[in-house]
């Protein structure tokens, strides 16, 4: 059978062999979107690796026959079910933040987001829950995996332990940023309100001051005092001039966001 399969793949064009063959992913414990792709991987593969597993056991490879009995651990699969939903609203997250656009004003909404999908995971139970769902039907399951009461009950636990870290992990890696975070939002040009709208005269002036107690922390008392007020200053007058934003980013049919040309247009001024 291997023959006649490496015979077909002989017979195959490059690109053909890049969508029928899978490759495992490597996991960075580090980093969200490499579990991510990791976990992802074995989930889709999950059956095909069993398989390749069993007959690399029956050939007598020891590798392979301890890892096929952690893959056949009813635990193993529940948290990988558990991982399968979790790690794609962290990688979701990352790839926001590390994206090419500049939109301030959506990094705190977009934080608070990722926290409150976590939560519902946790309170509709739904991983673990797909998890017995899947055991009960044999769908991509192992037919040898069994799951007493008391080990569904320790997943139960399991999962509400790991949300949660992962909850209280995003907070704390955010926490001492979102207030600049939310500040930098008014370097959006769009959400600037017109001089005759109430609370225009208002507008920003609190984002200012954190901003310049932020940029200005290594200043002496005097220094930072007066370095604070001119900034509040130039921001008033910048309100009044706001500049002529092109149509194409006002209607968001430009890759560019409005903050990114607001803050070139603050560069070249």
């Amino acid at each position: 059978m291997h023959i006649n399969i490496k015979k077909c793949s002989l017979q195959l064009k490059e690109k053909s062999k890049q969508i029928l063959v899978k490759r495992m992913k490597k996991a960075c414990s580090t980093r969200w979107l490499s579990f991510d792709k990791s976990v992802a991987a074995l989930y889709q593969e999950y059956e095909n690796v069993l398989h390749t597993l069993q007959a690399l056991d029956k050939s007598g490879c020891t590798t392979a026959h301890g890892l096929l009995n952690r893959l056949k651990e009813g635990k193993f699969v529940g948290v990988l079910f558990i991982l399968k939903d979790v790690l794609p609203v962290l990688s979701n997250l990352s790839k926001a933040l590390q994206g090419g656009s500049v939109a301030f004003s959506q990094t705190v909404p977009l934080i608070n987001a990722t926290k409150s999908s976590l939560q519902k995971l946790l309170e509709t139970n739904s991983p673990v829950q797909k998890f017995l769902a899947a055991l009960d039907s044999h769908t991509n399951i192992c037919k040898d995996l069994k799951m007493s009461t008391v080990q569904q009950q320790q997943l139960h636990r399991l999962q509400e332990q790991y949300i949660t870290s992962v909850v209280a992990n995003v907070e704390a890696r955010f926490a001492s940023s979102s207030p600049l975070l939310s500040a930098l939002k008014i370097f959006d040009p769009l959400a600037v309100p017109e001089s005759s709208e109430l609370g225009f005269n208002v507008y920003g002036n609190r984002d200012i001051s954190t901003l310049g107690q932020h940029f200005y922390q290594g200043d002496d008392y005097v220094s930072q005092k007066t370095r604070s007020s001119k900034l509040l200053a130039e921001w008033y007058q910048m309100k009044f001039n706001k500049p002529n934003i092109p149509t194409e980013i006002k209607t968001g049919k430009s890759s560019t966001t409005s903050t990114q040309w607001f803050l070139c247009h603050l560069m070249k001024a």
